[in-house]
């Protein structure tokens, strides 16, 4: 007992507010440098495209098609390959991900078929582009009779892209605060409103995240459209979405190892690589624009809890309404209410909870998650 006794009462050998500032301001530097190197990488290698690239861009090369066995001419018709490829697979995949993500999250929860679905796309994320396009080849090339052509590439991509897709609008659901659900719920909302007037407009930024990385992976891709969209050229700009297109990474394969005369479409070959850069960089940015204006205005309909709460207790008496039938009052907190003992009806009339009304009628339930945050936790500080 001494020796446990003399082993407490020793002072425990912490590192000094000094040492911490210092372990913490070399993780910060090894942290900056960490991504200076990255910065530094993307720098040098759009700095190397631009020097080579640059004095190929014109107009002619942007509105041209290939000229001269792609030795002379534009890039118009890999342009708008790549366009209608990619937007078209975001088309299919974004809302059969985000479906999917809502059954995941909001209806299958933990069970074992909803594992080995994760499992399943877990696995899909890690799989080769070209498996991808070995099996629209087979599958929608062949099978389905779809030949090369604009749809069996997008549908192609969209099966790419769509793990991705998934897994970000499930983990963006994840995120969004319980609390909005269960209020949703306790005002007397189904789930599948809870899931559209709550849950899905909160995780909406997040799910964009996901169709951003989805459209850059669709953009960039050769192996998975080689088999099922692209050809090698073709001077015209497809009719339907059963022709074929050309496409922009598969434009620079072609220049790379099917040329006849390499060296001189080396240029074009960087010039091609910038134009695909910025088209995804322009696409990603737009998207990125619609997410933070998302962003914003989800924070703008967010009450700050102490204003909120200053407000909520100055104002007249809330009116808990059960059904179609107005119960009595909601009356304020009261050292009256305490002493009263009604603490064993608190949670009675919890579960009797279907909206919340207040008298003037300007703060109404039915509306944005916050609002139906906002009215559940009045209510609540009203009853206790």
């Amino acid at each position: 007992m001494e020796n446990l006794s003399s082993s407490a009462a020793q002072p425990l050998n912490l590192p000094s507010a000094e040492g911490r500032r210092r372990t913490e301001m070399c993780m910060i530097l090894f942290l900056k440098v960490i991504a200076a190197i990255n910065v530094l990488a993307l720098a040098g290698v759009c700095a190397y495209l631009a020097i080579e690239g640059l004095p190929v861009i014109s107009w002619s090369f942007l509105t041209e098609p290939p000229k001269n066995m792609m030795t002379e001419g534009g890039i118009f018709p890999c342009i708008i390959g790549t366009a209608i490829l990619s937007l078209g697979s975001l088309i299919i995949a974004f809302p059969l991900g985000v479906a999917s993500a809502i059954y995941l999250h909001e209806y299958a929860g933990n069970t074992r078929f909803a594992d080995i679905v994760r499992l399943g796309v877990n696995n899909l994320a890690g799989v080769p582009s070209v498996v991808f396009g070995l099996f629209g080849l087979s599958f929608f090339v062949t099978f389905l009779g779809m030949g090369v052509s604009i749809l069996s590439g997008v549908l192609t991509l969209a099966l790419l892209t769509l793990p991705v897709i998934i897994s970000t609008s499930e983990e963006a659901l994840r995120n969004v605060p319980d609390t909005y659900r269960e209020a949703s719920l306790a005002l007397g909302a189904t789930q599948s409103q809870t899931i559209a007037r709550g849950a899905l407009p909160c995780a909406l930024p997040g799910m964009l995240t996901g169709a951003i990385l989805g459209v850059a992976r669709a953009a960039g891709e050769t192996a998975a459209i080689m088999f099922t969209a692209a050809v090698y050229f073709t001077p015209k700009t497809p009719s339907s979405i059963f022709d074929p297109v050309m496409a922009l990474p598969y434009h620079i394969y072609v220049l790379c190892t099917a040329g006849t005369e390499i060296d001189k479409t080396r240029p074009l070959q960087y010039g091609t690589a910038i134009v695909l850069i910025f088209l995804v960089l322009g696409m990603n940015m737009i998207a990125i624009f619609v997410r933070d204006r998302l962003q914003k205005k989800i924070r703008q309909n967010v009450p700050s809890p102490l204003p909120f709460r200053s407000r909520l207790l100055s104002r007249g008496r809330l009116f808990c309404v059960q059904a179609t039938d107005i119960s009595r009052p909601c009356r304020p907190r009261t050292h009256q209410a305490e002493d009263s003992g009604n603490g064993a009806e608190i949670p009675a009339q919890l579960k009797k909870i279907r909206g919340v009304t207040e008298r003037t009628g300007a703060y109404r339930a039915a509306g944005s998650p916050a609002a139906i945050r906002g009215a559940f936790l009045s209510c609540l500080l009203r009853i206790l």
